[in-house]
């Protein structure tokens, strides 16, 4: 008898193409270039029969051999195929394994009809919802959640700033100990809508898979991306776990948030200055001027990719502080820290401006910037780029941390900025103008057979943790880093902050 041999996913190298997998494709979806609407290729998330995942690529000149056998859901066996390292360079990544898989024209795509391998319908690799407001600096992944459905809104029709007829879901998922704001744009919002309304039960558990973290108002908030997919009530061990803590009788009576705690108080410098730990403010907005950019100061931070803290150089080498991570950078990841001197009629205070706002008005990251100088030959130089926020209204939602309610610190940090003092009243929300689903994902723009400087990305293991929600507390290692090449650094693209004014159809 002739035994059908697959090589586990978690085998996969670099070292041949006469690979042979059995594998589910638990996601497909097309990528296309948001500005230019061009079509790149395929990219599809496979699992094998041990829930391990790796992302998988069909470039677009391959696309028609493919296109017609792919479907969601499907088991595969797939020969023939390239396996490359991650360069540590992409964006948006929907796996966390350090390799994905390229397909050529002798790749071969064959429906399964064989009974043997159990491949599971999903498999997900789950964050605690509490570790979400410690990885939104870091665009290299996007992340799987499961959540308690909670405040679901109306669809909303709108027009977006490029005049394009836009779809918005809002909602909530809570886990029981942190809730978190979703929202969803056009498609998938209203294959939400219409999933959710067929649900029976009064309690709606989803898996929310492969999506994007970012902010709303200095508030966290889940977006959806094309990788993203959502599954309602699903049979899963993450889902049925979390289905028996929430009938215990406290699971909604944790502390969490109120639909309207991202309605922050609008306050001047001297009531913010007043603030004790009394009040209990953690965050703020405020109306300012910036009035000096503290150019003597240095501009950005190297930082850890693991643990998000700033790194030590030690003997020469950039070393992470944390004593379980300690972890070497030869080239570390490098993000903004602007110090400004901000004020209004009322008086003034330090604010140090944070990566994610600077990146989002310059559109440009330090490595951008650091390039510009050395095309200028003006190295060493505070960048006149960032001289631009001088003498510049923003209305800016301000972190208040227990130092300073404690008088211990004078200095803030922002987790929201937009031009402009707009805001007319306490508690008026912002328009979610920066609040927008991509059109375009991550792809590697390479021919078949390519090789990459092997540069370092974060070494996760296998991603398809099922028996447990993963914490951010758990040390990962890193490979080599020293190829790490400046001009392979993805600009970012600069979004318009104006506020847009709109009205909700109730």
């Amino acid at each position: 008898m002739t035994f059908n041999i697959f090589t586990p996913i978690t085998n996969l190298n670099s070292s041949k193409i006469k690979w042979k997998i059995r594998v589910r494709a638990q996601a497909i979806w097309r990528g296309i270039t948001r500005d230019t609407k061009e079509f790149r290729g395929i990219n599809i998330l496979f699992i094998d029969d041990s829930d391990s995942r790796i992302h998988a690529f069909v470039n677009a000149k391959f696309a028609e051999l493919f296109d017609q056998d792919l479907q969601e859901g499907q088991i595969y066996d797939l020969t023939n195929f390239i396996v490359q390292e991650y360069t540590g360079l992409e964006s948006h990544r929907c796996v966390r394994y350090e390799k994905h898989i390229y397909f050529a024209d002798y790749t071969k795509l064959e429906k399964s009809t064989n009974d043997g391998l159990n491949i599971p319908n999903y498999s997900f690799d789950i964050f605690s919802l509490k570790d979400l407001e410690s990885m939104e600096g870091n665009k290299r992944f996007l992340c799987d959640v499961v959540g308690v459905i909670k405040d679901v809104m109306h669809l909303r029709d709108y027009v977006s700033e490029s005049n394009e007829d836009k779809k918005q879901l809002r909602f909530s998922i809570t886990d029981g100990r942190c809730l978190t704001k979703v929202t969803l744009f056009d498609e998938i919002a209203q294959q939400f809508e219409e999933a959710y309304k067929k649900q029976m039960d009064d309690t709606v558990i989803v898996v929310l898979a492969s999506a994007k973290i970012g902010r709303y108002q200095g508030e966290l908030n889940l977006s959806n991306y094309p990788a993203t997919r959502f599954y309602m009530n699903i049979n899963h061990p993450i889902v049925n776990q979390l289905r028996i803590r929430c009938m215990e009788p406290l699971f909604y009576q944790s502390n969490l948030p109120t639909q309207n705690d991202d309605n922050y108080k609008l306050m001047t410098i001297l009531q913010i200055k007043q603030l004790t730990e009394q009040n209990n403010q953690n965050k703020v907005i405020c109306q300012v001027k910036v009035v000096k950019i503290q150019d003597e100061l240095q501009w950005f931070c190297n930082v850890c990719l693991n643990c998000d803290v700033d790194l030590e150089n030690i003997n020469g080498k950039w070393t992470c502080p944390q004593p379980n991570c300690k972890k070497h950078y030869p080239y570390p990841d490098r993000r903004f820290r602007v110090c400004t001197l901000c004020a209004d009629n009322t008086g003034g205070i330090p604010i140090i401006f944070e990566d994610t706002e600077v990146r989002r008005i310059t559109g440009k990251t330090v490595f951008d910037i650091e390039l510009d100088q050395t095309m200028r030959a003006d190295d060493g130089k505070f960048p006149p780029e960032l001289l631009t926020f001088l003498n510049k209204d923003y209305t800016i939602t301000l972190k208040i941390s227990e130092r300073n309610l404690r008088k211990e610190s004078d200095i803030y940090q922002t987790c929201d900025i937009v031009e402009g003092h707009e805001l007319v009243a306490n508690n008026t929300p912002m328009p979610d103008s920066s609040l927008e689903a991509e059109d375009d994902t991550t792809y590697i723009e390479t021919d078949v057979g390519e090789t990459y400087p092997q540069t370092e990305t974060p070494n996760t293991g296998s991603s398809g943790t099922t028996k447990r929600v993963r914490t951010s507390e758990e040390a990962e290692e890193d490979n080599n880093e020293d190829n790490l090449t400046l001009n392979m650094m993805k600009t970012v693209k600069p979004k318009k902050v104006q506020p847009v004014m709109y009205f909700v159809m109730k």
